[in-house]
């Protein structure tokens, strides 16, 4: 963010201008490769819930999300503010679920309040020792999935269409 309100420019121009060819070959060649790779965890991850979800097999799970990820690029060609209205069906549509499901499922609310109480077992040696691998992997997933967010396509999208619509002088 500070390289770009700094020189007007993200990171790829930036290492285009300051590096050799080579530099940047190489630089570009790793980038592919992880955004390949993030694709294709994002990819199984989906095939991977729909089979959880519905029993639907892996192959047509990744057919699925890749056909859904189609569309969303299509979509993109009619207007950003279609794609914005998608996604924020989708959301909406996750919350309205899990609201209902929390109606059906009527869960003691007390013991969800009681659950935020921290309690003397989360410091004690023997428990900490069992339990720590856990908490350092939610918190590194939620840590990664924060930071992931930032430099996704979609608000690479935002970024760029907002700045092509809101031209100013500085």
């Amino acid at each position: 963010m500070r390289l770009g309100v700094a020189t007007g420019r993200d990171l790829a121009q930036a290492c285009r201008d300051y590096f050799s060819p080579r530099v940047n070959l190489c630089l570009w060649l790793l980038c592919e490769i992880a955004i390949a790779a993030c694709d294709l965890a994002e990819v199984l991850g989906s095939a991977i819930a729909l089979q959880l979800l519905f029993g639907i097999p892996l192959i047509w799970g990744v057919c699925i999300t890749v056909l859904d990820i189609i569309a969303l690029l299509l979509l993109q060609h009619k207007g950003f503010r279609y794609t914005e209205a998608l996604v924020i069906m989708l959301v909406a549509t996750v919350g309205i679920c899990f609201t209902a499901e929390m109606i059906f499922s009527r869960p003691d609310f007390g013991g969800i309040l009681l659950g935020y109480v921290p309690k003397i077992e989360i410091v004690q040696v023997k428990t900490f020792r069992r339990n720590v691998s856990t908490r350092v992997a939610i918190f590194l997933l939620m840590l990664i999935k924060h930071r992931r967010y930032h430099s996704t396509f979609l608000t690479m999208i935002i970024v760029i269409f907002f700045t092509l619509t809101h031209k100013t002088e500085l």
